[in-house]
């Protein structure tokens, strides 16, 4: 199997002239490709072969494989579900001014030929890998469930064998079964990593793994639009929103805290970047403890800290912390509370350049957002309780889960919409990417298994004064003889053998 490309030149009679061709065999994991996988692979061979002859010209891609043609459509955006190694090369193609036709291959007898009969060992240079992430959550006690055991249960489902047989092969050109018709209509957008199938950037979860992999999307206990937020920017399966209504709608723990049909408030101005103007008040005593909270309005960050007085005092160390760690706010909302009308915290409020606004007294719904996070982050605790853990392990686990689901406001999680990244957790950790890669394996086998460097004896090196004399005497030498350096009162340096 192998790759072949031809750049042509388009004379005035319309024929057309070769100026270079190329070919390569394919590498053993390119083999492994979906047919329109190797395809889009010839195009990018093609153009990086010939790439100091197409940067900054107009040129014409022709493939035989019609469906490239609606992917790489220069007029065309993007597609919203398309696999992660067809949207690395779409953003490639974007530094080329080009349009793409369709041909059929006996047209193109040139580079199909060269595709057939290419020299031995001229195979192209492998894919960059993408960089390892540490993983940063907790995975529950008790947990099998990772991508090697995704990739056995793939091969054992009756349905995505299917599936991966035709990625690798092809599809056929109606479909009659049934079940296969969620995959066939999304059979541009699938692909294969690690034995793995893949719908866009999402793994397809068999059947068998389904209802573990519920159990823990709903583990932070969050409602059914964010648990579905959460489980689609990194699962799928066919009903799997169904699914996650009816899990959520059976759990006992989210059905006991939940809250009465809403009225419809006035709501704050949307800030235009994070951190603008952040809701702060107390919380408790709850479960023993009182807490000061605070949530940014614009991307919905969470902080909270068990304080052990409700005075001024306490509360601008804790505001000095989040701050040192998230930056000065414009705005700071507060109630008309002792400690955030004090002089003291107002000053320091002052000193920091934040404007401070109160909402209006015996009226807590106009700063609705810190009261609905307070109600949150209470709800979050209550199902906790059941599990009997210390403070110093609760509250971080509740804060990362407040920040890594996404938020049904804004559909993004809390640390995406203020730092700009995903965090890592155990369901992001399915995905065939988080799994380390034979380099790095090597890498860190080779780590482990290479002697230990011996270091070769340096020599020693002493200082002392000379009695009687106003002399610095050093010596330098190894175990046996070494030798004296002076240093005398006309400031020259003598030296002499060292006595032992």
């Amino acid at each position: 199997m192998a790759l072949g490309a031809v750049i042509a030149h388009v004379m005035e009679d319309g024929s057309e002239r070769p100026v270079m061709m190329a070919s390569r065999t394919l590498q053993p994991h390119e083999r492994r490709y979906g047919q329109i996988d190797k395809e889009a692979l010839a195009i990018m061979y093609g153009l990086e072969k010939f790439r100091e002859f197409l940067i900054g010209r107009k040129f014409c891609i022709i493939t035989d494989h019609k469906p490239l043609v609606g992917l790489f459509n220069p007029d065309k955006p993007i597609p919203d579900f398309i696999s992660p190694r067809m949207l690395r090369w779409s953003l490639k193609l974007g530094c080329f001014d080009y349009v793409i036709k369709f041909r059929p291959g006996k047209l193109i007898g040139q580079a199909d030929a060269l595709s057939r009969w290419t020299a031995v060992n001229c195979s192209g240079n492998k894919e960059n890998a993408l960089g390892e992430v540490l993983l940063l959550a907790e995975q529950p006690e008790g947990w099998n469930l990772d991508v090697t055991r995704i990739a056995t249960e793939t091969k054992k489902d009756r349905v995505l064998r299917k599936v991966l047989f035709h990625v690798l092969h092809g599809w056929p050109r109606a479909n009659t079964d049934p079940e296969m018709q969620p995959y066939w209509t999304r059979r541009e957008a699938l692909s294969h990593d690690k034995d793995c199938l893949l719908w866009s950037n999402r793994v397809i979860i068999p059947q068998s793994l389904q209802k573990e992999v519920l159990k823990l999307l709903h583990e932070p206990h969050a409602g059914i639009v964010q648990t579905k937020a959460y489980a689609r920017g990194y699962v799928w399966w066919a009903g799997m929103d169904q699914q996650i209504e009816r899990v959520v709608a059976e759990c006992e723990a989210c059905q006991a805290v939940r809250n009465n049909p809403p009225r419809d408030p006035q709501a704050w101005i949307v800030p235009e970047k994070p951190w603008s103007r952040v809701h702060v008040d107390f919380a408790g005593p709850f479960q023993g403890k009182t807490f000061i909270v605070l949530i940014d309005s614009y991307s919905k960050w969470f902080e909270a800290e068990i304080i052990q007085s409700m005075s001024s005092g306490t509360v601008i160390s804790v505001m000095r912390k989040i701050f040192a760690s998230q930056g000065l706010p414009d705005v700071l909302v507060s109630d008309n509370g002792r400690a955030f009308s004090s002089v003291e915290f107002n000053m320091f409020l002052k000193k920091n350049g934040i404007r401070h606004l109160y909402s209006p007294p015996y009226h807590p719904a106009t700063n609705g957002q810190i009261e609905r996070a307070i109600q949150t982050f209470k709800n979050k605790l209550k199902k906790m309780s059941e599990s009997d853990i210390p403070w110093s392990e609760k509250m971080p686990k509740a804060l990362y889960a407040l920040r890594t689901v996404p938020n049904s406001c804004t559909n993004k999680s809390p640390a995406e919409m203020l730092n700009g990244r995903k965090y890592r957790t155990a369901v992001s950790a399915l995905h065939p990417a988080a799994a380390p890669s034979a380099a790095a394996r090597q890498a860190e086998a080779a780590a482990h298994s290479a002697p230990r460097a011996h270091l070769r004896a340096r020599p020693a090196r002493a200082r002392a004064h000379v009695p009687g004399t106003r002399q610095v005497a050093e010596s330098h030498g190894r175990a046996g003889g070494g030798t004296e350096l002076l240093h005398g009162e006309d400031g020259r340096w003598g030296v002499a053998p060292a006595t032992r």
